[in-house]
């Protein structure tokens, strides 16, 4: 079972309702960390409820402005599933019928409908793992459809990543100064870039070769236009 499959068996989906997708993963993380414990069925179920009865996760760490939760939402999801396992393992229980049960899952969050037939379809069959893809940048996804017209304009015209020599202005404080140089240095590294900071122009001399070389092979970059998935 993954958080992949209680995706598709809720309608509409958490995250629609202002709940996050780790809401769900508190539900099957025990059964896996289970499985790894060797727990038997009445563990199991024990360790469901523990864990479901206490991890349910706010839309609002991937809402309005982020922070370091966007990224530890759900790991924090699958932490409680390893702890819940290994609390049943000890004997401790939890709530029988966290899911379908009163002030459970389906009655609390009572806008989601949860299809359980959808959720059992090809259980130990199928697994969703192999419908993932990968994404074409390593960044948030809804950056990816901006950087592929960018890297698509940039092949259609035959430009080139630019050289960019960055220096702070002269009026930068002390602390701005050692973030806008940072931030210059970034600059200089990857393009596109979202940041607007002041920059020198890139001092006058030789171009760099049109084809860069690594480790005495040919390589080029932005050759190849990718499509956000």
């Amino acid at each position: 079972m993954s958080t992949g499959r209680w995706c598709l068996a809720c309608f509409p989906g958490v995250r629609e309702v202002g709940w996050h997708h780790a809401t769900l993963t508190q539900f099957v993380s025990p059964f896996v960390a289970g499985r790894i414990y060797g727990l038997n069925q009445d563990q199991m179920v024990a360790a469901a409820g523990i864990s479901g009865s206490s991890h349910f996760t706010l839309g609002g760490v991937v809402a309005g402005h982020l922070t370091n939760m966007k990224n530890t939402a759900d790991p924090l999801a699958t932490q409680a599933g390893v702890l819940a396992a290994l609390m049943a393992r000890e004997g401790y229980e939890g709530p029988v019928e966290v899911i379908e049960g009163k002030e459970g899952f389906q009655h609390v969050i009572h806008n989601v409908e949860l299809k359980p037939e959808i959720l059992l379809e090809g259980l130990g069959e199928k697994f969703m793992i192999t419908d993932c893809g990968y994404k074409a940048f390593p960044t948030e996804a809804l950056t990816h459809q901006p950087m592929s017209a960018v890297l698509n304009i940039m092949q259609k015209e035959g430009r080139r990543r630019p050289t960019v020599a960055c220096t702070p202005t002269a009026s930068a404080t002390p602390s701005s100064s050692t973030r806008a140089s940072a931030i210059c240095w970034a600059r200089s590294r990857s393009w596109p870039t979202t940041r607007s900071t002041p920059c020198s122009p890139a001092p006058s001399g030789p171009s760099p070769p049109s084809t860069p070389t690594m480790a005495g092979s040919s390589w080029r970059p932005w050759t190849t236009p990718r499509a956000a998935p």
